[in-house]
């Protein structure tokens, strides 16, 4: 299995993000956990229209590994999404 990594530069903004047309999901948050998945920042989705949903985390400033997830609930169904996140240094020459 292969499993996609998005890398992102250590103390910027990160977005999660999640469409969905099939119906309205609520409520829903988008959580940012350390790589032993302890909570690290949680917000709510923010409906930004045509079934898009978002959520901005400030990523810590040290390099490591983070896990974005997703919880939203759609009619009485709950469903999760989880993606890898990588933070590195900036690296300037």
């Amino acid at each position: 299995m292969r499993i996609n990594v998005l890398e992102r530069i250590a103390g910027t903004t990160f977005m999660q993000t999640v469409v969905n047309t099939g119906g309205t999901i609520s409520p829903l948050s988008f959580q940012l956990l350390s790589g032993s998945e302890t909570l690290i920042n949680s917000t709510a989705g923010v409906a930004s229209g045509g079934g898009a949903y978002y959520g901005l985390h400030l990523l810590p400033t040290s390099e490591a590994w983070y896990v974005g997830q997703m919880i939203g609930v759609i009619n009485t169904n709950t469903y999760v999404a989880r993606q890898v996140v990588r933070a590195r240094a900036l690296e300037v020459d």
